[in-house]
C-alpha cells in the first residue's frame, strides 16, 4: 500500500505506479482526455480510457495521447446493452463553452442546482458493458489503478464488476454523501462500499472522491 498521509492523487497516483512494474491503468470516463495522458505515461503498459459522449470521443480521436492509450466507445453500467445518455451542455466560462463533462446514463437530477452552469437537453443512445465485460474484451487479467468519474454509476459498476474488481489493485471514484443525489437512483458511498469483492479499505477521501485499496494485493 502507500503511504497514509493526504497526498494530491496524482502525486499519490504516481508513486503507486512508479513502484509497479507494467501497470494496467482503466479510466472511466475520460471526457476529453485531460487526465487520460497523464495516466497514460510511463510506466504504464496499458490504459483503456471509456468514455460515452459521443462529442468527447471526436475530441479524444484527435487528441495526442500516449500509445498505450485505448479508446473504449461506450458506458459502463450494471447490464452489457444499449442505454439512454443525457448530454450535458451549458457555458460554465469562454474556457469551457461546451461543458460535455457530465453526460451521464442516469438522470440528472441534484446536479442541475449544485452545478447551474451545467443544462442537459439532448439525449442519445450508447453502448453499456459492465466492468467485467469491458475486462474480457479487452483482456485486461489484472488492472493496477481504476480512475472512476461515472457521473453517478458507481453502484452499477460495483454490481457488473464481481470479477474484474476483485482483480483491481486501487479504485478511484467518485461518490456523493449527502441529499439530493446528483443523479436519479444514484446510491451514496455507503450503500454500494459493501459490496466491493473481498476486503478493501479506504486510502484517503478527497472532496468528492474516494481512493480503495484491495488487500488481495497485499504483498505483491
Amino acid at each position: 500500500m502507500t503511504d497514509r498521509e493526504s497526498v494530491d492523487i496524482r502525486t499519490r497516483f504516481r508513486r503507486i505506479v512508479n513502484g509497479l512494474r507494467d501497470p494496467v491503468v482503466v479510466e472511466i470516463g475520460a471526457c476529453v482526455g485531460q487526465d487520460t495522458w497523464w495516466l497514460a505515461l510511463p510506466p504504464v503498459k496499458q490504459c483503456i480510457a471509456v468514455e460515452p459522449d459521443p462529442r468527447n470521443i471526436a475530441a479524444l480521436a484527435a487528441a495526442i495521447l500516449p500509445a498505450v492509450v485505448t479508446v473504449a466507445r461506450g458506458a459502463i453500467s450494471a447490464e452489457r446493452g444499449r442505454r439512454t445518455l443525457w448530454m450535458s451542455a451549458g457555458r460554465a466560462s469562454p474556457e469551457r463553452p461546451d461543458n460535455t463533462a457530465s453526460s451521464a446514463i442516469l438522470r440528472p437530477t441534484g446536479h442541475l442546482t449544485r452545478h447551474p452552469c451545467y443544462t442537459f437537453g439532448e439525449t442519445t443512445e450508447v453502448e453499456c458493458w459492465t466492468l467485467d465485460d469491458l475486462y474480457r474484451d479487452f483482456a485486461v487479467e489484472q488492472c493496477d489503478f481504476i480512475w472512476c468519474d461515472a457521473q453517478g454509476s458507481e453502484a452499477d459498476i460495483v454490481r457488473g464488476g464481481q470479477m474484474a474488481l476483485a482483480r483491481t489493485r486501487y479504485f478511484y471514484c467518485e461518490y456523493i454523501d449527502e441529499d439530493p443525489v446528483n443523479y436519479e437512483s444514484q446510491a451514496k458511498l455507503g450503500e454500494w462500499l459493501p459490496f466491493l469483492p473481498g476486503r478493501w479499505s479506504v486510502v484517503e477521501r478527497y472532496a468528492d472522491d474516494v481512493l480503495l485499496y484491495n488487500h488481495a494485493f497485499d504483498g505483491r
